[in-house]
């Protein structure tokens, strides 16, 4: 797993974040309860919301973590907004040649779950990482990982912009 500070020029950051409360109010959002594979949701009681984010954003994206990821057919991004409760189980992202997260929250605290957990390669080791204003998490390598689920007490939902390279 690759981690990536600052990954974003603070312009695409501000306009991510934009865009992502301009999607609040239109309905255009999926859900993880009806899209995502039973085993993502193993354990798993609440819902997390996904919607494209819009080709002129992923394209800035894509420029901007180029150096980082894979060449790729098709580069995906989508707004991810982790609700009271949502989280993902173990998993690979076996279906994809990398995936990425990228954090849009201003700040995180850790007391509200929603941790990035992932199993490193070599030393079998868990690591756990929690949520950093525009850092950027990157599996090149299908390592297993998971997200704890978000709090009930969580002050705000956890905002994120996850990448898949096919």
């Amino acid at each position: 797993m690759q981690i990536i500070k600052n990954a974003l020029s603070d312009e695409l950051y501000s306009a991510l974040v934009g865009e992502l409360k301009e999607n609040f109010i239109q309905q255009k959002w999926s859900s993880s309860t009806i899209i995502w594979q039973d085993f993502l949701k193993r354990g798993i009681i609440g819902t997390t919301l996904t919607t494209k984010v819009s080709q002129i954003l992923s394209n800035q994206i894509i420029r901007e973590i180029e150096e980082y990821i894979p060449k790729c057919d098709k580069i995906l991004c989508q707004f991810y907004v982790w609700q009271h409760n949502s989280g993902i189980s173990r998993h690979d992202d076996g279906n994809h040649d990398f995936g990425a997260t990228i954090y849009l929250n201003e700040y995180w605290d850790m007391n509200d779950g929603g941790l990035f957990i992932w199993e490193d390669l070599e030393t079998k080791e868990l690591k756990v990482l929690s949520p950093e204003k525009n850092m950027m998490v990157l599996n090149l390598n299908r390592e297993y990982h998971l997200v704890t689920p978000v709090l009930p007490c969580a002050e705000d939902f956890r905002y994120t912009v996850q990448i898949w390279g096919n």
